[in-house]
């Protein structure tokens, strides 16, 4: 019997590690070696201090109260046994066996009970040393050194599946993120966002966005990055206002700096914030009562079905805008002019952003005529609308929505007159043609009293038409008369914008912006001038209030007063807009939106013109960045119930951050310097640990003590603002060349089902033609002299055996084009080039030992060439003699022969010269 285990009836079952090694044989072993170790230590003389022994627990097992007088048996652990995490705390001693069954006791075992136990670091080094798996052949280590890794308090988390069932895991605490100025207000909006969406704000005004405005996108395919540039009317309008909402949210509810540093106390229930900010995904159809009332079935109906064949039609031929019809009996016809395609564009998701923006409209529309807190609301949408007319659309704008507005606020609302306040660069010829036009329908009390009296039918009929046809609009504009739409001189358009009448039941009052030189003779005009819209506007509101009252008094079914203003707020006239808009250089500082707006603001709440504070801006024009976020910052710091702002809020270093949050500049990385032997490789480089971090030891913090927070800007603020409002789930930039790939195009509208005949594109292969057999014959040139005395040139100063040559002949040789092909081998003394080798050269056959008429033997002709007169050195006798040594076989050296023509063979050319070159015409002749 093992004498470290106690008798039992039953065996225990063995326990195996996740290795399959029986731990349970090395328990015994292992406590087999120690007892022999303990005898071992009692045969020494010098009895030494005892130290602890080694637990015959497994140390995996948690520490079991054990008797003295007993052994303690070993515990395995089931297979359906649950496992535990074990804590070991530092005020639970570890108990272990005592050695006293043994009969003995152990020197070395009192040697370590004398030495204080060393207290390790708490570092995450150490719990990476403890969860490092133990080997199977290791003995189990002593628990009092387990507990010197765990400190006081501190627990250990489950084990993994993936490592032994009972060993202790330990894992560092999850390091919270040092908070920035960026997190600090992110978190902050986030939470702020929240009680916006649930109501639970105490505000008066509401700004709305719709996402569905960023879809309405410039698509023509194939366009060249010029033209994308000059496409004014894009998604990142929106995103701009987006930017100047945030900041005026920042500044006006002081969200930065100490404002917004988190208090616990501060509850986000019912708090005061400068405006609610509402994202409506709220959809007016095009077929709505509300658009129809303005536009018509027709236009609506050729609208919806333009915008449908966008895709396809871009796709096509690229002309989305065509106003014909491919069917022609389908009642839906059309005979308007033609569009104008340098202001306008359609694109598949352009009618969702229509009536995505007439969804917004009547939200801010219903939000101010509800019984609820909200009085004011900026609807922040696109495309502009107040130069679209009732059948026609231009200059961007392919509905109106500021009328559908007051078509709704009628409809639902009971709305029975509204003031329209324009301060857009250019005219709204639209919107007033539109309320020239209603207007004209409407009938005042004298006529209305005549009507009765005359036809009973028609004036029952006026009188149970609906409420929009009865309701008054006055129109009032501020814009430059030097730009579009009366940019071309047109009579019409000038004198559109230009009218000035109060009568006939129309109330339109049109000024013109003048140019300035310093912001005082500015501030001369706005009182002077400019201010003279709001005169008219409280006057058409008061008068049109007094004749429905005097009306209810004669007919108490009459419905009671009720005005709106609505505002068409456009921007392009700020001092911040870009050239092309202002090109007749007429501009309006920033405050002047925050002032007229304020103004504005006071004139709804005045007595008597049943506006009851009442106001809807709408956004029109503006489209540079930094004019749609400086006009929309100092435009809802007037719109704003307080109304107390600071210019310095859009100076220009203010605006410079504004635009740096809009187009943060591209960060410049470093540039890699070449590698050198002192550069660490990517295997090094991954092994490295960061110094430090690893090991700072967090014992002596105090987690109750909250760290202190950083200060956020204003700026920074704004930012994290704005991308909350922002979308990130949706494209909100214009389209890039690589988007508009006309292939790339045709195979995303196959993939989305759409049934277009797409023609067969791209690089094809062409048809080879076969070769021709016969040969085409070659005329020759015709030889000039020079040419024909270089034609003689093959190899100069070389000998040639008569027995190769042909019979006397002086015809061209054949070879002549090949001679011709191998001069580009020869330098002009005709020596061979560096790249040619000698080997390459022809055979020199050698030359007789004597020349001259001698018979009986053959006759050598040396064919030499001769050198012109004047040129060079003339042969004599002393070439003749270098020739007779025998010495013709080789080459000439080089940079000795210099440049030598060839006479043609003439015998004039040879006169003068020696008789071995007047023999150079001769016949050979045989002996």
């Amino acid at each position: 019997m093992d004498p470290y285990k106690l008798p039992s009836t039953q065996e225990d079952p063995p326990l195996f590690g996740d290795n399959g090694v029986n731990n349970n044989n090395i328990d015994e072993a292992h406590c087999k070696l120690i007892d022999s170790l303990d005898r071992l230590s009692l045969a020494t003389a010098t009895p030494l201090p005892p130290s602890p022994r080694l637990s015959s627990i497994p140390s995996y097992l948690p520490p079991r109260s054990v008797q003295a007088t007993r052994h303690v048996p070993v515990i395995p652990l089931q297979a359906n046994q649950p496992v535990q995490s074990v804590t070991l705390q530092s005020n639970q001693p570890v108990q272990l066996v005592s050695p006293q069954t043994a009969g003995s006791v152990s020197v070395r075992d009192e040697r370590r009970k004398s030495i204080t136990p060393l207290q390790k670091r708490k570092s995450t080094v150490s719990l990476r040393s403890v969860s490092q798996p133990l080997r199977s052949s290791s003995p189990t280590p002593d628990p009092s050194r387990r507990t010197s890794f765990t400190s006081a308090g501190s627990t250990t988390t489950a084990t993994s599946p993936a490592m032994h069932p009972a060993r202790l895991v330990f894992s560092p605490a999850p390091e919270t993120p040092i908070p920035t100025a960026s997190s600090v207000a992110a978190e902050h909006f986030s939470k702020e966002l929240e009680s916006h969406r649930s109501g639970d704000v105490n505000t008066q005004t509401a700004v709305i966005v719709h996402d569905d405005c960023y879809g309405h996108r410039y698509s023509q395919l194939e366009a060249p990055k010029r033209t994308l540039e000059r496409i004014v009317e894009r998604p990142e309008r929106i995103r701009a206002c987006a930017v100047g909402i945030s900041a005026a949210y920042v500044l006006l509810g002081s969200r930065y700096a100490e404002g917004l540093a988190p208090k616990p106390s501060l509850s986000l229930n019912n708090i005061d914030v400068p405006f609610q900010i509402i994202k409506t995904d709220r959809k007016v159809y095009l077929s709505d009562a509300a658009v129809t009332d303005v536009h018509g079935t027709q236009w609506m109906s050729e609208l919806k079905w333009m915008g449908d064949l966008a895709e396809s039609r871009l796709i096509m031929d690229g002309n989305e805008l065509a106003r014909q019809r491919t069917e022609e009996h389908d009642g839906l016809g059309t005979s308007g002019p033609a569009l104008n395609t340098n202001d306008l564009y359609l694109c598949s998701e352009s009618v969702n952003a229509f009536q995505g923006a007439l969804g917004g409209v009547c939200e801010g529309v219903d939000l101010v005529f509800n019984s609820g807190p909200i009085q004011r609301a900026f609807v922040c949408i696109r495309p502009p609308g107040h130069h679209c007319s009732a059948n026609f659309p231009s200059g961007f704008c392919w509905i109106n929505n500021v009328h559908v507005g007051i078509s709704h606020a009628a409809t639902v609302h009971g709305l029975t007159h509204a003031a329209i306040l324009d301060f857009d660069l250019h005219h709204g010829d639209g919107s007033q043609d539109i309320a020239y036009d209603h207007n004209s329908k409407l009938l005042n009390k004298t006529q209305k009293a005549d009507l009765a009296k005359t036809d009973a039918t028609q004036f029952k009929e006026y009188e149970d038409a609906p409420p929009y046809t009865k309701a008054a609009i006055g129109y009032y504009s501020l814009h430059d008369v030097n730009s579009f739409p009366c940019e071309n001189g047109e009579r019409d358009k000038v004198m559109g914008a230009s009218l000035c009448v109060e009568a006939h039941n129309q109330s339109i009052w049109n000024v013109h912006l003048e140019t300035w030189a310093d912001l005082d003779e500015f501030w001369k005009l706005y009182q002077m001038k400019y201010s003279a819209l709001l005169t008219k506007a409280r006057s058409f509101l008061r008068e049109r209030t007094i004749e429905l009252n005097q009306e209810r008094q004669e007919n108490p079914n009459s419905p009671l007063p009720k005005a709106a203003i609505f505002i068409s707020a456009g921007f392009d006239a700020s001092e911040w807009e870009g050239n092309g808009m202002q090109r007749h250089s007429v501009k309006v500082p920033t405050e002047f939106y925050a002032k007229f707006t304020a103004d504005v603001i006071r004139l709804s709440k005045e007595e008597g013109l049943s506006v009851e504070g009442r106001v809807i801006s709408v956004l029109e024009g503006g489209y540079s960045d930094r004019a749609l976020s400086s006009g929309v910052l100092s435009h809802l710091s007037g719109l704003n119930e307080n109304s107390e702002y600071k210019t310095e809020w859009w100076s220009h270093n203010q605006l410079r951050e504004l635009d740096a949050i809009m187009a943060p500049a591209p960060s410049k990385g470093r540039k890699k310097s070449a590698a050198t032997y002192l550069t660490a490789t990517k295997s090094f480089a991954a092994k490295v640990i960061a110094p430090g971090r690893d090991r700072k030891s967090t014992g002596d913090l105090d987690p109750n003590i909250a760290a202190h927070l950083p200060e956020v800007s204003w700026a920074v603020a704004t930012g994290e603002l704005s991308k909350l409002i922002i979308p990130d789930s949706r494209q909100t930039l214009s389209c890039r060349p690589a988007e508009l790939n006309r292939q790339r195009r045709e195979q995303s509208a196959q993939d989305g089902g759409l049934d277009i005949p797409i023609p067969e594109k791209g690089r094809q292969l062409r048809s080879r033609k076969p070769k021709e057999s016969t040969p085409v014959p070659i005329t020759p040139r015709p030889a000039t002299p020079r040419r024909q005395a270089r034609k003689g040139v093959k190899t100069p100063k070389t000998t040639i055996a008569a027995t190769t040559l042909p019979a006397a002949s002086r015809e061209a040789s054949p070879s002549v084009g090949a001679s011709r092909r191998k001069s580009t081998s020869l330098t002009r003394a005709g020596t061979p080039r560096r790249g040619v080798s000698p080997l390459n050269l022809p055979p020199v056959p050698q030359i007789p030992t004597s020349v001259g008429e001698v018979r009986g033997c053959t006759r050598i002709i040396l064919n030499m060439p001769a050198r012109e007169p004047g040129r060079g050195r003339k042969l004599s006798g002393g070439a003749v003699e270098h020739h007779r040594r025998g010495r013709g076989s080789k080459s000439p050296k080089k940079g000795k022969m210099k440049r030598e023509s060839n006479s043609g063979g003439s015998p004039a050319a040879s006169a003068g010269s020696s008789p071995l070159v007047a023999a150079k015409d001769a016949v050979m002749e045989d002996a």
